[in-house]
């Protein structure tokens, strides 16, 4: 499937010069890689930010902003909206903790525990940090191949300051946002809304049917179009020098129509299928600082709600929710030693399908780590956590990082880090059963097996980092993640040709050691009164135990970027993706 679509973005109303909210001090602190705010140069962990400028360029869907960064690699099933394939280092969704705003929206009602970007817009977030490696001493289960998060605009100066912004694009797109930030001493108030509409396009169009060797294009004439809204609300308020609380609200709804399936063909097919999806999340927070320790307590609710609608067929209805609570104590101790203890307990409830009707399923997780942040010297940083955490279902679970960050000069700093972690199957693969739901060979039956084991993983990499004297910036990680007993689908009945003839599968643990290693490199070359250019690589190996190729992970995924100022307040921007070797 190939798609164009262009846009242009206009700045109806802005009673702040944008670009002070991108100034590139902030840019440098990341909390995601110690739990705790630290510079970039100093954190052992492969980070990376997205400023607000870059998602602004990338067009009205997260999506392709992250697809922009290396390690990254996105296969869509159609226009916005629609699913979207979002790997890390080769590692699918279910292997990446995602939070925004302090929540964690990674969907408990599906299939796998994993966030679905095809519906996230880029409009009204401020920031974006991507922290790659297994990270599941810091931020629990799931967190193998790494964590999103994603952030709101900040009320970063004084007064009212308002942003409104208008898109439009091919296919009948067309984006409209509105941005206001408040600080008045104490208090620091955040309002973002955002809507989205597409006529979009089918994706069954450019569907191709093989036979014998002869290719025969899929006939397709509806458009899949899409609307979403989102609302989101921050507030933070100062009581004196000591404590400061706050809270975050955000309310997503998306209706959108979708092709079906061919598991015969194995192609999509042009139908009438819709969703609606309703999601929402909110946080309140206490920061209390005491002598040389700041405590940061959280809680949070998220909820999500997904319709089906297929002509001829009954409706069908997914809902999930988490509860979460969120500990941390961060001391310092002078002379470089930071120590930071946290603790964490999470309750997951789902409806999962069990044959005639769906069932109320419940997991909760408990977590408490602590890690140690010592600065040897102004140019040595090194970083170890240990972490304990019990599953309701499986019992406890141990992980570690040991990370180190070096700069031998002013330009250049090395990074290595190693870390192990966990994911626990979702309450879908223990319990649902969907063999009853589909008894058409035409469509896939899934078992559900209630006799999983937790996936474990191990996470090494290396990385090197270089400035020049014309503020060029070089960046190269080597990096290899393995997941030992990694849940898949297995056929329920006797292969055929390398198939599943009757579409009947189970996840179930193949033994042995899955294997994705590879290189990332990233570069930006500042032109002198033009703009800049930007490039991101990632080469890729995935293996499973048996040593075949992963399917749906790409070999090579190149992004070029050339961004060009016209003037101090536009900037056109033009990229090339490719994506090859892909299973």
């Amino acid at each position: 499937m190939k798609g164009l679509n262009v846009s242009i973005v206009a700045l109806v109303a802005a009673l702040a010069v944008p670009a002070q909210a991108q100034e590139i001090e902030l840019d440098e602190i990341v909390v995601t890689a110690n739990r705790t705010e630290t510079e970039r140069s100093r954190t052992g962990a492969s980070v990376s930010v997205i400023a607000r400028a870059d998602l602004q360029r990338a067009g009205n869907s997260l999506k392709d902003s992250l697809a922009r960064e290396p390690g990254f690699s996105l296969a869509s099933q159609g226009p916005y909206g629609n699913s979207a394939n979002l790997t890390l280092r080769g590692a699918q969704g279910r292997y990446i903790a995602v939070f925004v705003d302090g929540i964690r929206v990674d969907d408990p009602s599906g299939f796998t525990t994993s966030y679905e970007f095809g519906s996230l817009m880029s409009a009204g977030v401020g920031r974006i940090e991507v922290l790659r490696g297994s990270q599941s001493s810091l931020w629990g289960g799931s967190a193998v191949a790494g964590v999103i998060s994603v952030e709101s605009p900040k009320a970063w100066d004084e007064g009212t300051h308002q942003e409104v912004t208008v898109e439009g694009g091919t296919q009948g797109s067309a984006t409209l946002s509105y941005g206001l930030t408040q600080k008045t001493g104490p208090l620091e108030l955040t309002l973002n809304a955002s809507l989205v509409h597409t006529e979009g396009f089918s994706a069954a169009a450019s569907a191709e049917l093989v036979v014998n060797n002869s290719r025969t294009q899929i006939p397709a004439s509806e458009a899949d179009g899409a609307e979403a809204v989102r609302l989101s609300f921050g507030v933070r308020y100062a009581l004196n020098d000591i404590l400061t609380i706050g809270g975050n609200l955000f309310l997503h709804r998306l209706q959108q129509e979708f092709d079906g399936f061919s598991y015969n063909l194995g192609i999509p097919i042009d139908a009438d299928e819709r969703q609606n999806m309703d999601e929402q999340g909110a946080r309140v927070f206490a920061e209390l600082q005491t002598g040389n320790t700041q405590h940061v307590l959280s809680l949070s609710n998220y909820q999500i709600a997904r319709d089906y609608f297929s002509i001829g067929q009954s409706t069908s209805s997914y809902d999930g929710e988490r509860n979460r609570l969120d500990w941390t104590a961060t001391t310092d101790f002078g002379d470089g030693l930071r120590f930071v203890l946290g603790a964490d307990a999470t309750d997951e409830l789902a409806d999962v399908f069990t044959g005639a009707t769906n069932t109320r399923e419940s997991v909760w997780t408990a977590g408490i780590f602590a890690q140690g942040l010592w600065a040897l010297s102004e140019d040595l940083d090194l970083s170890g956590t240990l972490r304990r955490d019990q599953n309701e279902n499986f019992g406890g679970f141990s992980t570690g990082r040991v990370a180190m960050a070096w700069r031998p000069s002013a330009d250049l700093t090395l990074r290595a880090a190693a870390a192990t972690g966990f994911r626990a199957p979702s309450l879908n693969e223990l319990y649902a059963d969907y063999s009853v739901a589909n008894p058409n060979v035409n469509n896939p039956s899934f078992a559900n097996n209630p006799n999983l084991s937790p996936e474990t993983s191990q996470s090494f990499e290396f990385g090197i980092e270089k400035v020049f004297a014309n503020e060029a910036t070089l960046a190269l990680t080597a990096f290899r993640l393995n997941i030992d007993n990694r849940i898949g689908n297995r056929c329920t009945v006797a292969l055929v040709n390398g198939g599943c003839p009757s579409f009947s599968y189970m996840p179930d643990n193949f033994p042995g050691k899955s294997v994705r290693k590879g290189i990332e490199l990233s570069a930006n070359l500042p032109i002198h009164n033009y703009g800049s250019l930007n490039l991101s690589y990632a080469y890729l190996d995935a293996n499973s135990a048996t040593g075949t190729r992963i399917n749906g992970v790409a070999r090579h995924n190149l992004n070029i970027t050339l961004s060009h100022d016209l003037n101090d307040r536009v900037t056109l921007d033009s990229g090339l993706r490719h994506v090859a070797g892909l299973t």
